[in-house]
């Protein structure tokens, strides 16, 4: 795992097969959706087609989501909706 910090944007890089892939915060993924945290946590409990956050460490506020992921489930929400 590698953090890189730039003023108050931390992102941490997840190691994959053969790229790196940026990790975003509950926070970071609120403001890409320009929604609340507490909209995103909603999501991530929906029972059909979560948002797939995972606990990155036992800290409070470890949650993340891989960039791809998100694009991913923002693209599903986009086709469900037409």
């Amino acid at each position: 795992m590698l953090a890189h910090g730039t003023g108050q944007e931390t992102h941490v890089l997840k190691k994959g097969d053969s790229l790196m892939t940026i990790a975003l915060t509950v926070k970071q993924v609120a403001e890409r959706l320009a929604t609340t945290e507490s909209s995103v946590y909603g999501y991530a409990d929906r029972k059909r087609d979560p948002l797939p956050l995972y606990r990155l460490g036992e800290t409070r506020g470890g949650l993340r989501i891989d960039e791809p992921d998100l694009e991913a489930w923002i693209q599903r929400r986009k086709e469900e909706n037409r």
